[in-house]
Order: C-alpha cells, then sequence, then structure tokens
C-alpha cells in the first residue's frame, strides 16, 4: 500500500508531463475502441445481411444438391417437406423456416430486353420473416395468393426497363423438359445489399413457381434463428436428429455459403492489427520518454535509498507501480471517452458510408462497443506503461551507486 501512495505521488510530481503521456495512451486507446468498434459493426452489418437476404442461418437440402443444382435442378426434391417444415416450427431455437424452390429461367420484359434470372419460388408470409434486410424499391408486398404477381431485384428491374406493375414473361425448361412460361407483373422491386444477388433474382410465390417447374415439391428449406450465435449448435443437433426422424440431409450454415464474408474479415483484420500494432509503439516510447525522464531526474535519490538498503526489488515495485498507474489511469480514462464518443456518434445516426465493393445499398455505420475489443485496449493501455517502466528501471539498478549519488551534488 505504501508503495502505490509513493507511486501516485511520483506520477504527480511532474503532472504536466504525466498528463501528457495519460493523454497520449488515452487518444490510443479510443482510437482502437472506436475503429474496432466501426469494423465490429460493419461485420456483423454484413452477416446479418447475408443472412437475412440470402441465406437464412441455416440450410436443408439433399446431398449432392448444392453441387449439381445447376445441370439438375429438380433431381433433388426434399420428400416430406410440409411435415419438416412443421417440426422446425416447434423447435425452440427457430424463428421461422421457409422452403425453396430454385431454378434458372429467361425474364423477358416484352421490349427486347430479356435476362438470365434465378427463380425462387417462396412463401412470401414466412420468407419475408427470413429476409429481414430487404428494401422495398417500389411497389408492395408479394403475398401467397399473388398466382401472376412477382418480385424482381432492383438492379434486374433497371436492366429489363421494368417498373412496379409492369408485366414480365418467365420461361424455363421444366422438369419433364418441355418449354413452359408464364406471365407475371413486377408486384415489387427489391434491394438486398449485393448488387449481384440483385441482378438476377426474381420471387414467385411457391404454387407459381411449382406451376412454372411442373413439381410439387421444393429443393431447401432456409431456416432463420432467433440468435446468430445458435448457429453452430442447432447445426450440430440437426446433424444429429434428423436422421433418427427418417430424413438423410445435407446441413449447412450461412458461413459455409457467404465466402465473401472471410474475405472481408480478413482483409479489414489485417488493417486493424497494423493499427493495434502502430497504437502500441506510439504509446510505448511516449511513456518510456516519461519514465526515463523521471527516473534521470531521480537518480540521486535513488543512489540514497540503495545506499540505506533500499533493494532492487522495491525500486522494481515502486517504479512499475508509477507505470501501471500511468496505464490504469489512462485506461479508465479511455474506455470512458470511448463509450461516450460511441454514444455520441450513434444517437447521431451513425457514420454515413457510400455503398461498399459488390454492394448497392449505403449505410449508416454505427459504432459497437464489444467486450473483446475493449479488453484488448485495456491490454494494452496497461501493458504497454509497465513495459515501459521496466526498462529503464532495470538500467537504473544495474548502476553503481556511488555514480548515482554524485548526481546529487
Amino acid at each position: 500500500m505504501l508503495i502505490l501512495k509513493l507511486a501516485l505521488r511520483n506520477v504527480w510530481r511532474n503532472g504536466r508531463r504525466s498528463l501528457l503521456t495519460i493523454s497520449g495512451i488515452v487518444a490510443g486507446m479510443v482510437g482502437i475502441i472506436i475503429l474496432g468498434g466501426y469494423y465490429e459493426y460493419n461485420y456483423w452489418g454484413l452477416r446479418e445481411s447475408l443472412i437475412h437476404s440470402q441465406y437464412g442461418h441455416v440450410q436443408l437440402v439433399l446431398p449432392e444438391y448444392s453441387a449439381k443444382q445447376a445441370q439438375q435442378p429438380f433431381d433433388f426434391m426434399l420428400p416430406r417437406s410440409t411435415e419438416l417444415l412443421a417440426w422446425l416450427d416447434r423447435q425452440p431455437e427457430v424463428e421461422t423456416s421457409s422452403p425453396h424452390l430454385s431454378f434458372w429461367g429467361v425474364a423477358d420484359s416484352g421490349s427486347a430486353k430479356s435476362a438470365l434470372v434465378k427463380i425462387v419460388g417462396v412463401i412470401p408470409e414466412r420468407e419475408n420473416r427470413v429476409n429481414t434486410f430487404f428494401t422495398k424499391k417500389q411497389g408492395q408486398d408479394l403475398y401467397s395468393g399473388d398466382t401472376a404477381a412477382a418480385e424482381l431485384g432492383v438492379t434486374l428491374a433497371e436492366k429489363l426497363k421494368l417498373n412496379a406493375g409492369d408485366p414480365l414473361f418467365l420461361s424455363t425448361v421444366a422438369a419433364n423438359g418441355a418449354q413452359n412460361a408464364l406471365q407475371v407483373r413486377a408486384k415489387s422491386l427489391i434491394g438486398s445489399y449485393s448488387s449481384d444477388f440483385d441482378s438476377r433474382i426474381v420471387r414467385l410465390p411457391l404454387a407459381s413457381a411449382q406451376v412454372l417447374a411442373g413439381v410439387s415439391e421444393v429443393q431447401e428449406i432456409i431456416i432463420a434463428l432467433k440468435s446468430t450465435d445458435d448457429t453452430a449448435a442447432f447445426k450440430a443437433r440437426l446433424q444429429r436428429e434428423l436422421p433418427a426422424l427418417g430424413w438423410q440431409l445435407e446441413v449447412t450454415s450461412w458461413d459455409e455459403h457467404a465466402g465473401y464474408y472471410g474475405q472481408v474479415v480478413n482483409f479489414y483484420g489485417g488493417y486493424f492489427r497494423i493499427i493495434l500494432l502502430i497504437v502500441g509503439i506510439v504509446a510505448f516510447f511516449s511513456t518510456l520518454n516519461t519514465m526515463v525522464m523521471s527516473i534521470y531526474e531521480r537518480t540521486g535519490e535513488i543512489g540514497t535509498v540503495r545506499s540505506f538498503g533500499g533493494t532492487g526489488r522495491y525500486l522494481l515495485a515502486l517504479f512499475l507501480s508509477e507505470g501501471g498507474a500511468i496505464g490504469l489511469i489512462a485506461t479508465v480514462g479511455g474506455i470512458l471517452v470511448s463509450c461516450g464518443l460511441a454514444v455520441l456518434i450513434n444517437a447521431l445516426g451513425g457514420i454515413p458510408m457510400p455503398p461498399p465493393p459488390g454492394l448497392t445499398t449505403s449505410v449508416h455505420v454505427k459504432i459497437m462497443i464489444t467486450l473483446p475489443n475493449v479488453a484488448m485496449a485495456a491490454a494494452i493501455g496497461i501493458a504497454v506503461p509497465l513495459l515501459a517502466a521496466l526498462l529503464p528501471t532495470l538500467q537504473s539498478i544495474r548502476s553503481q551507486i556511488i555514480d548515482q549519488i554524485r548526481q546529487n551534488t
């Protein structure tokens, strides 16, 4: 306790220098926490947009469907899909489940404009609870009873020069090999966060898609969970329980399909690590300068203490306590300033950003304060001053006592 009191007094012996050092560490911590919170919100937004606009949390298909769906989309129809949907809806982790019938076709606007599209048959009332990150650009919601209506990706609609309410012709090769066609109207134009997705997606009520494809089942069930954190555990449970219930299915999760997400995390994670290194170096040399000056100014005092029996362990504890006190004060200050700044930015609606590369929707990025980022910043804020205090202290302990005492003269 005495050492701590002495350490605090020594820290404020030169208050201006200590405040400058603390301010530098606080600025570094604020940079780490705010920038880390910025990245975390981007990761969260990208992850949830991919889940709630394309993939869901968990997907159920027959084995080999993923590899052969482009060539043989109708050879992998799920057995007893209605029964499976009812079972999934009873599971406590499940928010909703949505059946999908997917196949490729051609969309023709009737004005010499056509495009290859991915037609997806859905139950809109279920699908809308999965795809909560869709943005309706034009038109009205699609319902199961809209047998002659469709939803189009906004980029696709621009390519075909279509607006909500305009007629559209869809054609495909049905399951029996015949050429089928269906006339619908574009009831709504929807946008996700992916330009590639928006340039090819056409959603139909499931009954209309089944008529167009000439089938009565679906190939895939998309599951939206109440919490993304439950994904891995729920996937593992499905892999255990579904075979016992008579379904031999391939169970995948969103991250197995969203390779882009992993690339983004790895790419920006590299930037963040570089920033951590820079902040650590700046904080280290800032504190090192303070501790070197403090020890140099007190060299005679150190020699006197050593001449009266003060041990190297005592001096090491004293100066490490000073470095730790600087680090602790800066850490508390950095966390408080960061949290206050994050609250202010979020209250103002976040930071407006243009659409990221490959995406179509602009965003307002908020700051997400997470425990790992705060813990990492705190570790740097405390550990760096301790290390900076250690080096000059060891050098001082190794010096000759008589040389240190001479500093008094």
